[in-house]
């Protein structure tokens, strides 16, 4: 399974203006609500999600984290 974490270094978490791991994504998995607008942090669609990494490499403030859980484990 793979967990994906956006951290406090977001800079929409900081009131600016940034979309670019939601440019980089090609799978439509990263979302911001009411399109950025609010400042809200990006929202990562698992389903949508591939693990590439892509929005990880563009973030200006390595914001976004994955971790790879093993499902056996509890």
């Amino acid at each position: 399974h793979l967990h994906v974490s956006i951290n406090e270094n977001c800079l929409m978490e900081q009131k600016v203006l940034c979309q670019l791991c939601q440019e980089q994504c090609d799978h439509g998995a990263i979302v911001f609500p009411k399109g950025g607008q609010n400042g809200s942090p990006p929202e990562i669609l698992l389903g949508n999600c591939t693990g590439c990494g892509a929005c990880a490499a563009r973030c200006p403030v390595d914001a976004i984290s994955f971790q790879y859980i093993d499902e056996l484990q509890t």
